[in-house]
């Protein structure tokens, strides 16, 4: 982000940065604002900010879209409804009924709704009897695991420019993948799934299974870290939409 700030500041914006803690009042100068990006930030601020956007705050990407993101459970049935390819998939409240409804197959179990700071929230199950379940509680949202030659294909969508890397699963988590171009189709779904979701600025992971691109998991306001030219691509979204409700 200080890369998009510079990037804004260059471009003769103000720019103010306000890093909240845990219910910690607002400020008042966001009233002031012609856009307010949201990053980072933690679901009971999200939740004030969807109050404020009642009021006419503009937001990138809106404090709703941003609280869905959070809910695994809410994107998975909102991209299935859009006729988007996502896995197989079920909610439930433990791990106990994980095992049930996996029935000795592989799944990923993931918790439904999480928090920031919360971590990865995620766990691979190759043999549900035996596999332990995410270290935070259900509800977990249990999706049938996607072969695949254990890549993933990360695709960042930032305004009208998609680019993507891709990252092997044994590969840490934090280290860049690498770049690659999205072909068409999936580009066409990683805009798909903005509209689904009403984000401009996201993340979408994508599984090639035997049957296609697989949507695994979305994001709002990924780092992007490792791909080329995206403070830019970040800085001229936001420029143009800040410009956009003047």
């Amino acid at each position: 982000m200080s890369d998009v700030i510079a990037r804004l500041k260059a471009e003769g914006s103000d720019v103010r940065v306000h890093v909240g803690r845990v219910d910690a009042p607002l400020p008042d100068r966001l009233a002031d604002a012609d856009a307010v990006v949201l990053r980072g930030v933690r679901r009971s601020t999200l939740m004030t900010v969807a109050e404020l956007e009642a009021q006419g705050l503009r937001c990138c990407n809106s404090a709703r879209s941003t609280l869905l993101t959070m809910d695994r459970g809410a994107v998975q049935q909102r991209l299935a409804d859009a006729g988007l390819p996502v896995p197989h998939a079920t909610t439930v409240p433990d791990a106990d009924q994980a095992r049930a409804w996996a029935a000795g197959h592989p799944v990923a179990v993931k918790v439904s709704k999480f928090d920031v700071g919360d971590g990865n929230g995620v766990a691979r199950w190759d043999d549900p009897d035996t596999m332990q379940p995410p270290a935070a509680p259900g509800p977990y949202l249990v999706q049938h695991w996607v072969p695949s030659a254990g890549v993933d294909r990360k695709l960042y969508v930032i305004g009208t420019k998609v680019g993507g890397l891709l990252k092997p699963w044994s590969q840490a988590r934090r280290r860049p993948g690498t770049v690659f171009y999205p072909p068409a189709q999936l580009r066409e779904i990683a805009v798909a799934v903005g509209r689904a979701l009403q984000l401009q600025i996201y993340g979408v992971d994508v599984v090639e299974g035997v049957d296609g691109p697989v949507v695994v998991d979305v994001n709002a306001f990924p780092s992007c870290n490792g791909l080329p030219g995206a403070a830019t691509a970040i800085a001229d979204t936001l420029l143009t939409y800040a410009a956009a409700g003047t």
